[in-house]
């Protein structure tokens, strides 16, 4: 069975290796963001066969994000249901649309929802940078109350670290 743990820096090449054989995209399967939002997300990943699996949330909220590396969907999906049942947990696999209609035809009885919190966004560099049309009338609204505050730039270092830890306690209390 998967044992789960939270992910430490020293798993980052052993990740990498199994995200490599996967070549998955999105931002659930980049370590950076495995890493860095494991406290917020309650993040653990364990390995088990061919596969590096992750598992965020607690209690009824647990989710599984689709495991990455090499191997079978149902024997992957396998371990998932497992490691669920033997905890208690229900079996919320988080998928991409290809995946998802691979798991359906394995797995009839599943039920599969789309989740827009969980979906990525893609934008051009150029819309970006320049904000043009309608459709970017709000995050120019953004940017314009932005530029009406004080504020600054300087570049993260060792030295301001504990203020930029900060930040987001201060935005949660507010």
């Amino acid at each position: 069975m998967i044992e789960f743990g939270k992910p430490l820096i020293s798993d980052k090449q052993r990740v990498n290796d199994f995200l490599k054989r996967s070549d998955f995209r999105g931002c659930e399967y980049t370590f950076g963001n495995i890493f860095g939002w494991s406290e917020h997300y309650n993040t653990e990943i364990g390995f088990e066969g061919g596969f590096c699996f992750e598992k965020t949330g607690r209690g009824a909220d647990t989710m599984f994000v689709y495991p990455y590396g090499e191997g079978s969907v149902e024997e992957a999906v396998g371990e998932i249901r497992k490691y669920a049942e033997a905890n208690g947990l229900p079996c919320v696999i988080c998928a991409n649309k290809a995946i998802t209609e691979k798991i359906m035809e394995l797995f009839p009885e599943a039920k599969a929802e789309l989740y827009r919190d969980f979906c990525d966004y893609v934008y051009y560099a150029l819309d970006l940078e320049e904000l043009k049309g309608k459709k970017y009338h709000a995050k120019r609204n953004h940017l314009n109350r932005f530029y009406e505050n004080d504020w600054s730039f300087e570049a993260m270092a060792r030295e301001n670290i504990p203020e930029c830890l900060e930040i987001p306690e201060i935005w949660r209390a507010e």
